[in-house]
């Protein structure tokens, strides 16, 4: 069980291409930002996320909970890369015209029985604060040259789309964080860590995303915090 909140701000832009959501019901909370000038961006941050929210809502409900092919150590890896995949084709289905250069980052976070399963594509980050230590449990897929940062992955019909994974185990009072790259790009870790100690996930996003325009935030600026309260029991 977890206790869970989100938020996002338009930040410097006059627009916003960010999108999130949080659906407690099937462990699946995730943090996407489009890119593709107006429209395209919105457009791919939305299908990235509705995809997601799809393809577990309509799983068996064996595999959301862990009693179908237990025996199968990669299950969970599976279906999180195949919601994916799904969010993958619908991009790809929708880039046709004005809209044939939009794309979009994701990063999600599936809670599993008493492990989760963190996903990632481009720069939008999932951060784990446990103990009063923030950790970062994905590393940005960029390159920098000559002092500009491209995406060398995104979910978009011109660059590789595939998540990368990671299994972490999961305790009570572990605080979860995933934002896009406009937060990070405004607040420091530090910063950050202070906020998840000091409120709670429901008031976390609000102050991070306060706190990152008062810095001067150039970028959509969204927050989805987290918080496990017990995790499942294994079947």
């Amino acid at each position: 069980m977890a206790i869970a909140s989100g938020h996002t701000d338009v930040g410097g832009r006059d627009y916003n291409e960010d999108s999130f959501c949080i659906e407690p019901s099937l462990g699946l909370y995730a943090v996407s930002d489009g890119m593709g000038g107006y429209e395209g961006g919105e457009i791919a941050s939305r299908l990235v996320v509705s995809a997601l929210v799809q393809y577990f809502d309509e799983a068996p409900a064996e595999a959301i909970d862990g009693s179908l092919d237990a025996t199968v150590a990669e299950l969970p890896e599976r279906l999180v890369s195949g919601a994916v995949r799904l969010a993958h084709n619908r991009i790809t289905e929708h880039a046709l015209g004005s809209l044939s250069r939009m794309g979009a980052t994701v990063a999600v976070l599936w809670l599993h029985e008493r492990e989760t399963i963190i996903a990632h594509v481009g720069d939008s980050r999932v951060y784990r604060l446990r103990d009063g230590v923030l950790c970062p449990l994905t590393t940005d897929h960029v390159v920098e040259e000559d002092d500009v940062v491209f995406l060398t992955r995104s979910i978009s019909g011109f660059s590789d789309w595939r998540p990368e994974l990671r299994r972490e185990p999961v305790a009570p009072g572990d605080t979860f964080l995933l934002c896009s790259d406009g937060l990070t790009e405004a607040l420091s870790e530090s910063d950050i860590a202070r906020v998840l100690q000091t409120y709670t996930p429901t008031e976390a996003p609000y102050i991070l995303i306060e706190m990152a325009r008062l810095a001067g935030a150039a970028d959509n600026v969204t927050a989805v915090v987290v918080r496990v309260t017990e995790p499942k029991p294994a079947n």
